[in-house]
């Protein structure tokens, strides 16, 4: 049903009526950038407006021409509902007797940033996506947050240009394959979330985060962050953003209390 419903979104004249990839002129960057995308995905792409929007950031869109003023923030949007709907299809055929819980962790494992980081990785998508250097500043992170934004964005574009099928068979070899080959996929790193449930199992409260030092320059600052059940600490962690820390946090003090 919800495949259905996506072909009949693409068959909306929102996507047919400007067709700007026969009377927009790429430039040698943006020729490269198509002969990429159909050597990685082995297809013949029909639709190049798509793409390069796909590939522009909008730390740089402001600064292009005509049509690619805008960035590809929407395309992200459109392919990350592709994307989910994909793995949920894919999950729910893999694991018949699964439950809902176990089918929505395992979606949330292979569609969160950290999944979409390693696939973009793995594309190289680094190398065709147009950013401005200053927006990053130097940050891995920042740079983490682009590719993965930008691949969801490669999804919707993929989607509108190529259709469900071939996104599907896409996303199946990028994303799905290369998790479920090592066995990592249906591994819970949602340390916080057990944290959580584990306490409350527990009767020990919810569970209380605080930053305890930051330190680094602007673009590469490092959290350490302790967590807290009551008024004992149970956990502390470290990463280059709070949300890391907190993960790291929870997964030491997991430990502890599985010990105890």
């Amino acid at each position: 049903m919800l495949e259905e419903f996506f072909k009949k979104l693409r068959s909306l004249s929102f996507f047919r009526k400007k067709d700007f990839s026969n009377n927009f002129l790429l430039d040698e960057n943006q020729f490269k950038k198509i002969r990429e995308i159909e050597k990685k995905f082995d297809i013949t792409v029909r639709l190049q407006h798509y793409y390069i929007k796909a590939l522009t950031h909008k730390s740089l869109a402001d600064q292009q021409a005509n049509y690619f003023k805008k960035s590809n923030e929407r395309l992200e949007f459109l392919g990350d509902s592709i994307l989910g709907m994909i793995v949920a299809k894919y999950l729910f055929k893999k694991y018949p007797s699964a439950t809902e819980g176990f089918l929505t962790k395992t979606r949330s494992q292979l569609v969160n940033k950290e999944a979409l980081v390693i696939a973009a990785e793995r594309l190289k998508l680094k190398d065709i996506v147009s950013f401005n250097e200053k927006f990053v500043n130097g940050s891995s992170e920042g740079i983490n947050t682009i590719i993965a934004d930008a691949l969801e964005a490669v999804i919707g574009a993929l989607y509108i240009d190529q259709g469900f099928k071939t996104t599907e068979k896409i996303i199946h070899k990028w994303i799905l394959k290369p998790r479920f080959s090592d066995d990592t996929a249906t591994i819970d790193k949602n340390y916080k979330g057990q944290l959580l449930e584990l306490a409350h199992a527990r009767k020990l409260g919810d569970p209380l985060y605080k930053v305890v030092n930051i330190e680094g320059p602007e673009h590469l600052k490092k959290f350490t962050i302790s967590v807290f059940l009551g008024e004992e600490e149970w956990g502390t962690g470290s990463g280059n953003n709070k949300k890391s820390a907190e993960q790291e946090a929870s997964k030491s003090a997991l430990e502890k209390l599985k010990s105890k």
